[in-house]
């Protein structure tokens, strides 16, 4: 997952507001100097001392950029880009990020590789956004180097590359980043770009869910539901870390969506059907809010592709579900390649195609999908889609169980069925 711009300029002004509060108070006067317009500026931008004032902000912080004082050049960007004190101009507010980055401001570099990223303002263009996102993590941006990241993940702009992903995610895992760490986790968790490890990959959700990104504590819910081959089953811990996702983020839709399924069928937590309906339906709201955007990621279509396809929150639409996930599994995301094949293998929103159902499955289970394992186990068991194949089903039933799952009764079964 990206950072946007908007996150992080508004984390970065939010800082710059608990900094600003240890500035002396001062008069609504006209500055001197650039360095007193800009002191000013800051104090009118947040009240501090006077009345907060966006315009009079604006114009203190062009009053010192016009002196050349290069600390103002990313303020003023930033209340072009949202439209603070003065009319929103993403124009203006390029060209002030690129004065900043010019002079040495990494954050401002980064800001204007996500616009080219996310196409605010400009034409989506991830060849600049990779440019300007290697010149910020040159100076040192770890957001940079997650966003970086990201592109060799999704092949937007590059040619796929998890390997080259995973190197960025790591350099920006070792300063601190917690949504790389979290990203990092991912990869190998499905062993994507480097060797298949669920310790490694709890690690650093662990690591990530400390510096308190929410994805982070996401993931370390699904450890605990799931027990992938590292934690046992713990329902509870997992509602835990789903709540905890929920508060660090108020966004996080896929962390609504686990939730709502524990508290539905109270799992760890008590039982709650009216609590799960609106965990549910808080995340359809949200994701369908970002669809109308067209600002969905993988994990956002994934997320709303199962929402659809079990009716929670939404309308239950196979085909809508299966027109998400094909988008999510064409990136390779294994959950929602495991679900896709789910309806190709019942038949549901799309035509039933067996042979098509193993293929995404199989993909899934490749990278360490207990669920997709023991799937693939009842179809060589049962013989859906390939020649029936006790061995191989019993190869898949224990992988399965290595990561967690409890495939006891198909192994019993398994054992018990007479030889062909």
């Amino acid at each position: 997952m990206k950072r946007s711009m908007r996150y992080w300029l508004a984390l970065a002004l939010t800082a710059a507001l608990i900094l600003g509060a240890a500035m002396p108070a001062l008069a609504a006067e006209e500055a001197a100097t650039a360095e007193e317009a800009f002191d000013m500026a800051v104090a009118y931008m947040y009240g501090d001392g006077v009345e907060q004032d966006s315009e009079r902000a604006f114009q203190l912080f062009s009053q010192a950029a016009e002196q050349d004082y290069p600390d103002a050049y990313e303020y003023l960007a930033y209340l072009y880009y949202a439209g603070e004190g003065v009319e929103q101009d993403y124009a203006e507010a390029m060209e002030w990020y690129k004065k900043a980055a010019e002079n040495g401001n990494a954050r401002a570099a980064f800001d204007v590789g996500a616009m080219y990223d996310f196409g605010d303002g400009v034409e989506q263009d991830y060849a600049m956004a990779k440019e300007w996102y290697e010149k910020a993590a040159e100076m040192g941006d770890d957001d940079a180097l997650n966003n970086l990241g990201c592109l060799y993940e999704y092949g937007d702009g590059v040619e796929r590359d998890y390997a080259k992903a995973a190197e960025y995610y790591t350099q920006a895992s070792e300063m601190g980043d917690g949504m790389a760490s979290a990203n990092l986790s991912w990869l190998y968790a499905c062993g994507l770009g480097v060797e298949r490890d669920e310790a490694k990959a709890f690690e650093l959700a662990g690591k990530a869910a400390e510096a308190g990104e929410s994805n982070g504590m996401y993931l370390m819910g699904q450890f605990y539901d799931y027990g992938y081959g590292v934690v046992e089953e713990d329902h509870a811990q997992a509602a835990q870390w789903y709540e905890k996702a929920i508060e660090a983020d108020g966004e996080n839709a896929a962390a609504m969506m686990e939730l709502g399924t524990l508290v539905k069928d109270g799992e760890g937590t008590e039982k709650d059907e009216a609590r799960a309906e609106e965990l549910f339906r808080e995340a359809a709201e949200i994701l369908l809010a970002w669809e109308a955007e067209d600002a969905l990621d993988i994990s956002e279509k994934r997320t709303l592709g199962q929402l659809y396809y079990m009716g929670m929150g939404v309308e239950q639409d196979y085909e809508k579900a299966a027109e998400l996930l094909a988008g999510a599994a064409g990136d390779n995301d294994r959950d929602a390649l495991y679900v896709l094949g789910s309806c190709y293998l019942f038949g549901r929103g799309v035509e039933q195609d067996v042979a098509k159902a193993m293929e995404l499955i199989t993909g899934a289970a490749e990278q360490g999908l207990p669920v997709a394992m023991a799937t693939l186990g009842t179809m060589y068991e049962q013989g859906l889609g390939v020649d029936a194949d006790p061995d191989m089903a019993r190869q898949f039933y224990e992988e399965a169980a290595s990561l967690g799952m409890d495939t006891s009764r198909e192994l019993e079964h398994l054992a018990e069925t007479p030889a062909a």
